[in-house]
């Protein structure tokens, strides 16, 4: 059971992620840029990806001086839910590109009135993360 500690207590239980924030923008080699001038009008700044030796692909949108580089698969707790303790309060947070009321309207189900309820999302979009492993 995940105990939430106080009311002010939140856990990211649905989103994609920002695995990592850099200074620089990885595609200023391509551009042989020099500075952050041209970021609002280059075509690399917004939904673009870098892809890894395993054939995954991240995410990268270049925000005011930063680079924000995301997970390749949208953390889902989904079936977790079940295994908070709200007794003390607490949020679950939903990290959404846009509303989504449909999205909201399965959490909030899953949560309120029907605790044993089932939905199947694609496990090569999604991961659940560290909520079953753990961290090493």
């Amino acid at each position: 059971m995940i105990s939430l500690i106080s009311s002010s207590f939140e856990i990211v239980i649905y989103g994609l992620l920002t695995s990592m924030v850099m200074k620089n923008c990885p595609f200023s080699s391509l551009k042989g840029c020099k500075n952050d001038r041209g970021c609002k009008t280059c075509k690399y700044s917004k939904e673009y990806y870098l892809k890894d030796e395993n054939k995954e692909y991240f995410l990268v949108n270049r925000l005011d001086g930063y680079s924000e580089l995301y997970n390749s698969k949208i953390l889902n707790g989904y079936d977790i839910l079940n295994e908070i303790d709200f007794s003390k309060g607490g949020n679950i947070r939903l990290v959404l590109k846009q509303e989504d009321e449909k999205l909201t309207k399965i959490f909030n189900e899953k949560i309120s009135k029907n605790k044993n309820g089932k939905v199947e999302f694609n496990k090569n979009t999604h991961t659940k993360g560290h909520f079953n492993r753990g961290i090493d």
